[in-house]
């Protein structure tokens, strides 16, 4: 075996004391955590569509207990390969309404306690489109929550408001557009058990 070893040590051109500290080699803590937190980049990642960049991801991270920065987060991506899928350009049809208009309730009230709610059109790829459904709180300049999904459908707005619901206080109203994801039972059904003021926008 040592033999065989040597000959191959020579091929390759490798000293012998570098094969033993390779051989000895045992990850230092911060390898190990690095190691850990790519395993939960690459399931974040994967599990939304590949459409996540390294902002969405720490968002995620952070949700879940786990404080670590962005710039980790970027740096991991990167000796992964792997980015967000998203295309940078991004296309917003125009809202399909089923109801007369609605009343706008934050006009004029600038101290009230305001989620704003919207979603965005996503190109993976041409022809390939996924939808984020986001909800932002103006005061505090942050994203409460954001869900991604395949169909715009009132599911996806349900599910982005109790994610905000279960983290942060629930807010006096909840402003958004007039589309029927927002108009839907579900969607109104679901405010209503939280006594939160639905209030739109055209």
């Amino acid at each position: 075996m040592r033999h065989r070893l040597s000959i191959i040590l020579s091929a390759l051109k490798l000293p012998r004391s570098t094969y033993y500290h390779w051989k000895r080699y045992q990850p230092s803590q911060h390898e190990r955590v690095d190691n850990q937190l790519k395993e939960k980049i690459k399931l974040i990642w994967e599990n939304n569509y590949r459409a996540y960049g390294y902002p969405r991801i720490t968002m995620v991270l952070r949700k879940s207990g786990i404080c670590v920065g962005s710039k980790r987060i970027l740096r991991l991506m990167r000796e992964m390969e792997i980015h967000s899928l998203m295309n940078r350009r991004f296309k917003k049809p125009g809202t399909h309404v089923d109801h007369s208009q609605r009343p706008n309730l934050i006009k004029h009230q600038p101290n009230a306690r305001i989620w704003r709610a919207d979603i965005t059109y996503l190109e993976l790829r041409p022809g390939t489109w996924v939808y984020l459904s986001s909800i932002y709180e103006p005061k505090v300049h942050q994203v409460l929550a954001f869900k991604i999904g395949r169909q715009m459908e009132a599911t996806l707005v349900v599910e982005t408001i109790n994610q905000a619901l279960e983290c942060h206080q629930k807010p006096q109203y909840f402003h958004s557009d007039m589309g029927s994801q927002y108009t839907s039972n579900e969607v109104e059904t679901l405010l209503e058990r939280h006594q939160i003021s639905h209030s739109y926008s055209k």
